[in-house]
Formats: C-alpha cells, structure tokens, sequence
C-alpha cells in the first residue's frame, strides 16, 4: 500500500477520496464519482458500509467483488444463480438468498456455505440491506427470518398467509400464485416486505382430437405488511389460453417490489412501465398497478428517503417531493447518462453504485446533497 492510502486509512472517507484523486489525477474521477472499467452489465449490485467494495452479479452466474480504492476486481466465483439476492457485509465475506436459503461465501478462505435453509416451497428469496433479515416467498404464504451476524437464523420468524381473492372465479383447479419480486426492510416496527406476483386459477379445458384447449384466469396482485398487519392489492385481470397467458407473464415478470422502512411500498419496471406507490391499499387509484409515471424506481435509501431511479437510460438521483415537506416535483441532486441496468445503495445509505454497460461507478451521497 503506497503512503497515499497509507494516510487514507488514517483519515477515513475524506483522505480516500484525496488520496483517489492524487492517485488518479482525475482520470478515475469525474464530478466525485469512482470509475470501475470493464465490470460490464451486473444484473445486481450491493455495496459494503462505507462502500469500499463492491460486488457484482451478472446474469451467467458470474460473481465478482471489486475493490473500490484501487479500481481492481479481487475476487470471482461462478455459477451463482442469478435470481440471487446480494448484501456484502464486509470486504470479505458477501452474502446471498436465493430459492433454497441463505449462503455466505468467504472467498479468502475458499469457503461457500448454506448458512440458513429455505422452508419448504420457497420459489424466491430477499435480503434486508443489512443482512438481517431474510425474505421467502411461497406459492401461499410470505415468510421472515431473522439472521444473526453470520447469516444463521435465529430462530424468530413471521408467516404471512395470503390465498385466491374471492372473486377470482371458483374452479375445481387449484389456485397457484408465481413470485416475481420480493422486497425486505428494517424499520423502527421489525421487518416490512412487499411482495409482487402472478396469480392464476385454472377455469377449464376441452379437449379435441388433435388439440387440447385450456383457459385461465390470470393477474397480478402486490401483498405487503409487517408485525402491525398486512394488505394486499389485485391488478388488472383477465382470461386468456396458454399462449396469451404467457405473453402477460412476460410483461409482468420484469417488474420489481420495493419498500421503505416507514412502509411506503413501490411497484416499478417492467409492464408498470414507471412506478406505482402507496402505504395501504387505500392509496392506488384504479389502474395504477398498471404504472403512472416516466420513472423506474432501482433502488431506496435504506435512511434518508432518496431514490436511484432509472428516466429514459439516465441514472438520476432522486430526493422526493415529500421529503422537501412540500407537493412539487421531486428534486434531482445528480444525473448520469447511458445508465444500464442495477444500481444500489450501500447499507448505511451514505453511498450508491450504478452501471453504464461498459463499467461501474461509485459515489458518496453527500457530495450531491446540500441541506
């Protein structure tokens, strides 16, 4: 480590920011941010408090964990699947959920480990930013764990159960409900989740002699709550043959579930076409499951309540109306072009990464907030 570092250590934030300056002589800097190159186009990100490191994973099942301060991927590690849910803890050690549980990987010491089973008919999986909570979605029921430092459960854990509405239609066929996204946050109440899926009941079939003819009825619904109660929402229905069904599929499985610790709840991207946002069912008007606005919410704030939201391939960094204490526009405190893809916030909410297909940046917060 050359003296510049040296004294970066020393410093904290502040000297690491220099010293990337006088390393970099502002090539790897631009209007504050750190350039990675030739990290590509991650379909997820999570970066370490402080936002040191910063691990990437891309759709081949590639993980990596770059450094930050010297601009370097340290580690690499294949195969991981990628519908994973990341939060790196620390520099060495990164943390994932997926369908089957919980896995924390060591890559210093070549260690990759289940640290916490999926119950039974787990089709999807979340963590907490922190890593203290864990998420699992099932065909009839959203289900948190609790974690401990290491990523083992603790033992305490909530079981949401949620079923077929009453009016979407009787049938002797099974009512069955497909995860699409799933959200957990800490707040001061426990754990808050959101949860948005496909849901389907089979209506008939008739079958011909060469053909076999089946109809379903199909939507989508958003279910959230936390310890003080739950409520859930159903969008537009419809009934549809196979085929039909899963072009609506389609549309609906490129959108994503996110939720604030004081339980705003958000449905953003793919058919939403923007994002969709309410407290309580209570709060959407009819039809804005179907999106209402030119924006695709990527990631929350875990404190502070600013957004990283995606506008027409623009990277924008977003502090709501809201949270200005007033009904206006919302106020954009930094904007970056040809953005692409995942972006995130670190655990502590004082730094954000995003992507621009060609490689990442990170930045500090407060260098683009002036309360």
């Amino acid at each position: 480590m050359d003296e510049a570092l040296r004294r970066a250590e020393r410093e904290g934030e502040a000297g690491r920011l220099r010293a990337l300056r006088e390393r970099a002589g502002g090539e790897l800097f631009a209007e504050g941010a750190v350039e990675l190159p030739g990290l590509g186009q991650p379909d997820r990100l999570a970066l370490s408090r402080g936002g040191r490191c910063l691990a990437a994973l891309h759709a081949d099942g590639q993980l990596q964990v770059w450094d930050v301060v010297r601009g370097v991927a340290r580690y690499a590690r294949e195969g991981v699947a990628a519908s994973a849910l990341l939060a790196q803890l620390d520099p060495s050690r990164v943390m994932w959920a997926d369908a089957a549980g919980v896995h924390v990987w060591r890559p210093e010491l070549e260690s990759l480990e289940r640290v916490h089973p999926a119950p039974e008919g787990s089709g999807g999986a979340a963590l907490s930013g922190d890593g203290r909570w864990v998420g699992f979605g099932c065909a009839d029921r959203v289900e948190l764990h609790e974690l401990d430092p290491q990523g083992v459960g603790t033992g305490e854990r909530a079981v949401f159960p949620f079923g077929a509405p009453e009016d979407f239609g009787q049938s002797e066929h099974e009512y069955q409900a497909e995860l699409v996204s799933l959200a957990v946050v800490e707040s001061p109440v426990g754990p808050r989740f959101a949860a948005f899926g496909a849901e389907t009941r089979e209506q008939y079939c008739c079958s011909s002699e060469h053909h076999t003819h089946y109809l379903l009825r199909y939507g989508c619904f958003l279910f959230a709550g936390s310890a003080e109660g739950c409520w859930s929402l159903r969008g537009s229905r419809g009934d549809a043959g196979l085929e039909e069904f899963e072009e609506a599929l389609e549309l609906v499985r490129g959108a994503r579930a996110l939720v604030e610790p004081e339980g705003r709840v958000f449905v953003s991207g793919g058919s939403m076409e923007g994002l969709s946002a309410a407290s309580g069912p209570d709060d959407f008007d009819a039809g804005e499951l179907e999106g209402s606005l030119n924006w695709e919410t990527l990631a929350l704030q875990p404190q502070g309540g600013l957004r990283l939201c995606n506008r027409n391939d623009e990277l924008v960094l977003l502090r709501p109306s809201a949270e200005l204490g007033g009904s206006g526009p919302p106020e954009e405190l930094f904007v970056a072009a040809n953005a692409a893809g995942a972006a995130a916030f670190s655990p502590d909410g004082r730094h954000f990464a995003w992507c621009d297909g060609e490689g990442a940046w990170v930045a500090s917060v407060e260098l683009y907030v002036c309360d």
